[in-house]
């Protein structure tokens, strides 16, 4: 079933917050905070952003399932990610899939991050510790932000990889850009090892 509301902000401050079916519509901004994971199943804003803050990991709870777990259904909103010990948990079945046009941010402190998207995305600050992993299966991708971690990937399937003038990726040990037409590249930064 579906569950609606004008605007929302929830907050747990000890333990976890799972949506493990159903929809959740929200008319302005949605705002969840957890001391520990948040599990996602369908949530949408139709007029606002969207922003997660999470102890523990953020979740998908339709591992298999390609359809949007965060959704924006205005343009010029955005979804916000941060999460201590990761956002996703690999970049194919169980990442953090979202619909809208800005990741504002996606940030954790421990783990990787997994973030994929089926229409163009602008992508603000990306960091982890691990991996990071963005995927667009179709539009473009314009990253206007430093994108960080141990290992990138940003994967383009139809369309564009652009970075804007403060766009920067900084990797250690990999960096995997792929785009399936042009790429317009201001900065990149390696450390690898030793």
């Amino acid at each position: 079933g579906s569950i609606s509301a004008s605007e929302l902000t929830l907050g747990v401050t000890v333990g976890s917050l799972a949506q493990t079916a159903g929809t959740l519509i929200v008319q302005s901004d949605l705002n969840l905070t957890a001391g520990g994971d948040i599990t996602l199943a369908s949530m949408t804003s139709t007029g606002g952003n969207i922003g997660l803050v999470a102890g523990g990991r953020i979740l998908d709870a339709t591992s298999g399932s390609e359809s949007a777990l965060l959704t924006t259904s205005t343009a010029n909103r955005s979804v916000s990610l941060q999460a201590v010990a990761g956002i996703g948990l690999d970049d194919q079945s169980d990442d953090i899939e979202i619909s809208t046009d800005m990741l504002l941010s996606a940030r954790t402190t421990t783990g990787s991050v997994y973030v994929s998207s089926a229409r163009a995305l602008i992508v603000g600050q990306v960091s982890a510790v691990d991996a990071a992993s963005v995927r667009v299966s179709a539009g473009s991708l314009t990253l206007t932000d430093s994108f960080a971690a141990s290992t990138v990937r940003i994967e383009v399937a139809s369309g564009a990889l652009t970075m804007q003038a403060d766009g920067l990726i900084l990797g250690g040990t990999s960096i995997d850009l792929d785009s399936s037409q042009d790429m317009s590249i201001t900065r990149i930064l390696a450390s690898g090892p030793g």
